[in-house]
């Protein structure tokens, strides 16, 4: 029985328009949370103890990991490793599960212009790496302590004890 009262009145028209919203609402959220879930897309080339394989740090006799960034496609994608792809401000290093935050670098070396890229020196203390094989990951911020940027992964292998920390700044 139809009734004058607007509040209780749906038309067949105002029906189809909020079933519509509702179901572009649902295809949306999960096109919103893909990227928003993925702060650090893993797009960094690196190198973790270059030119060793596997990548071995001696946690009883190393105090530093050196980290080999390489520019690509996604991360300096004309390869001239310019503003903040080469500020060391923008690295942090190290185990990064069970809540590590990683280490900042001590110091970068420019690798020659042949072979364009960054060579970062971590301090070994503050990465966090359990003894064992683990994944290493180097994250690039977008802004100096950002949520967001790039990130590059590894594989490490660290003897003779686990390193400290990893809550490092």
């Amino acid at each position: 029985m139809p009734t004058d009262d607007p509040t209780r009145t749906i038309d067949r028209r105002t029906l189809l328009r909020r079933g519509a919203g509702a179901v572009a609402a649902t295809a949306a959220i999960p096109a919103l949370a893909g990227p928003a879930a993925a702060h650090f897309p893993d797009e960094i080339d690196i190198d973790v103890v270059p030119e060793e394989d596997p990548n071995v740090v001696d946690a009883g006799a190393d105090q530093f990991v050196s980290v080999r960034v390489t520019p690509n496609e996604a991360f300096d994608p004309h390869q001239a490793f310019a503003g903040p792809h080469r500020d060391q401000a923008h690295y942090r290093f190290g185990y990064m599960a069970e809540g590590g935050h990683g280490v900042r670098p001590r110091w970068s070396i420019m690798t020659d212009e042949d072979d364009p890229g960054v060579v970062l020196i971590f301090p070994l203390g503050g990465t966090g790496f359990p003894e064992g094989e683990h994944e290493a990951t180097l994250k690039w911020e977008r802004e100096v302590g950002g949520h967001h940027g790039l990130s590059g992964t590894d594989t490490v292998v660290v003897e003779n004890g686990p390193v400290g920390g990893g809550n490092g700044t």
